[in-house]
């Protein structure tokens, strides 16, 4: 009788070569995944620290236009009070103007636009950051015009 000296010599190596391709077609899917998600995170910080500086840029110039009983003609875009141009946020720029607003106030109260642009707007912005419809309650209980009274928001469009 022959005996056939066919072995299992080969069969390790062939498993090994298997393990390695299939580990690293994974680890590279994993490099690639890991990539995008960094960068997806990376612009999606920026777009946001650019939302939150120009939220609080307006919401900065509400409280300012709240207390100084500025008024503003419109169409015609102004910083919201002098002397407070542009507004650093956390290391953002960002430039707020006021317009007369479209909302509807209170009797004897004010309707502001404010505009929240993270570039120089003279002489028009361009790439608007925020956008919101302020009405100011400026009287007072006893019937006079008591500036600061309270603030109503109309509306808050955020377009960063």
């Amino acid at each position: 009788m022959c005996k056939s000296e066919r072995g299992e010599n080969g069969a390790v190596l062939i498993l090994a070569l298997i393990f390695v391709i299939v580990t690293g077609v994974v680890g590279v899917a994993l490099a690639s995944l890991t990539s995008t998600n960094l960068s997806a995170t990376s612009g999606l910080q920026a777009k946001r620290g650019a939302e939150f500086a120009a939220d609080a840029a307006v919401d900065a110039a509400v409280q300012i236009v709240r207390y100084s009983g500025a008024t503003f003609t419109s169409g015609t875009w102004a910083p919201c009070a002098p002397n407070t141009q542009p507004l650093t946020m956390d290391g953002s720029t960002i430039w707020v103007e006021c317009t007369l607003g479209t909302a509807t106030a209170p009797t004897g109260g004010r309707a502001v636009e404010f505009q929240a642009c993270g570039v120089d707007p003279v002489p028009t912005c361009t790439a608007v950051d925020l956008t919101a419809q302020v009405a100011f309650d400026d009287n007072a209980v006893g019937g006079g015009p008591q500036v600061g009274t309270s603030v109503t928001i109309v509306s808050w469009n955020d377009s960063a």
